[in-house]
């Protein structure tokens, strides 16, 4: 009788101040939402078979385009973060503790140059570039991380891992500069990337049914000229959930995406 007594009185204590327990929800408690993401793109099967489904399909279309006339040498364009690198032992760092992502500890990520190649990324790249295909990587790493994302995509022995093919955000993470100064001198056969914006800076601040919308109005682009690489753990799609408010408290980002959930309701 004690014990439930002891359970009662601390349900209403909930009930009746739930803005506090709204404040008790930390990041910790919001990164154990990364779990099943990261675990699936470290250690499933499906996700590796995906990474080298996708590649495969990236070598087609190359060769495919090797076999028409071109007046400009042609290019692959890669983002970097998981479409070539994996960062998932950053995001699974991030899990068990009250942190979120922070310019200072990507940065420091990024410095120790601890990013593997996604499954099948290093063997389609070395091929497009023994083809005579030149590899350039657009990334929204920012500029002061040049050094040690340098050294990474060198690590994974990724070809033209040079300041002349990795292309950083400066001032703007809109990257349709950066693919205009490429085009200049190539032709881009296939652009490859896990997030929209990747393809087209469209998609760029848009709501959920309005990127569904665009990316139908290129429905036959996708497998042809925009090839997309699968992740779980962040994205477009993330932030238009939260309404791009990244600055929102942790139990505020929780109830949104929750919110966002199509649920199924039993009829009894």
């Amino acid at each position: 009788m004690l014990l439930a007594v002891g359970i009662f009185v601390f349900n209403q204590k909930q009930v009746a101040n739930p803005a506090r327990c709204a404040d008790q929800y930390t990041n910790a408690d919001l990164n154990e939402q990364l779990v099943m993401s990261v675990l699936w793109m470290e250690k499933s099967a499906e996700y590796r078979a995906l990474c080298y489904q996708t590649f495969n399909l990236a070598k087609l279309r190359i060769d495919e385009e090797l076999q028409k006339k071109h007046t400009k040498p042609l290019a692959v364009v890669v983002d970097v973060d998981e479409t070539v690198l994996s960062n998932s032992k950053y995001e699974a760092w991030l899990i068990g503790k009250d942190k979120q992502y922070s310019k200072d500890t990507w940065s420091q990520w990024i410095s120790d140059a601890e990013a593997t190649a996604l499954p099948g990324a290093a063997k389609f790249l070395n091929y497009a570039n023994s083809r005579g295909v030149s590899i350039f990587y657009i990334t929204n790493r920012h500029e002061s991380t040049r050094v040690g994302t340098l050294k990474n995509i060198q690590k994974v022995g990724f070809p033209n891992a040079n300041n002349e093919h990795l292309l950083l955000k400066t001032t703007t993470g809109n990257k349709t500069p950066r693919r205009e100064i490429v085009k200049k001198d190539y032709e881009i056969a296939i652009y490859m990337g896990d997030s929209l914006t990747d393809f087209t800076n469209e998609f760029a601040g848009k709501t959920i049914e309005e990127q569904k919308a665009i990316a139908d109005n290129y429905l036959q682009d996708w497998g042809d000229k925009f090839i997309v690489l699968p992740n779980s753990e962040y994205g477009n799609w993330d932030g238009a959930i939260i309404k791009n408010k990244w600055g929102a408290s942790a139990s505020e980002k929780d109830a949104m995406r929750k919110a966002a959930l199509e649920r199924w309701q039993p009829k009894n």
